[in-house]
């Protein structure tokens, strides 16, 4: 589904949401983080301490969150139903995840 979101992004954005450059890896982490990392959530701090390479750095960050950050990279405001979708498809901790079912059902509501 994680996947999914990703995809489901680049089709309003013409362009991958977490792009790459030279440094892949720390390129796209760092934009996923800033997209959506809460360092609020200690269920999800502690499977991210458990990360080899889950720096201090990005144990420090601070998300501005999902909606800022299409507006800030890409100029991008998407319509809310189409927002909520992708939010839900976005969840880092996959348990909070929209599952298969559940976006079709939440495309079928609009």
């Amino acid at each position: 589904m994680w996947a999914f979101g990703c995809i489901f992004a680049e089709l309003f954005t013409k362009h991958p949401i977490f792009f790459y450059s030279k440094d892949q890896i720390t390129q796209q982490v760092s934009l996923i983080f800033e997209a959506l990392y809460d360092k609020n959530n200690k269920d999800l701090i502690s499977a991210y301490n458990n990360l080899p390479g889950f720096n201090k750095t990005l144990r420090n960050s601070s998300s501005i969150g999902l909606k800022k950050f299409l507006i800030k990279i890409f100029k991008l405001q998407l319509d809310p139903d189409a927002f909520d979708l992708l939010e839900k498809l976005l969840q880092m901790n996959s348990a909070k995840r929209i599952s298969a079912k559940e976006a079709l059902e939440h495309v079928k509501l609009y």
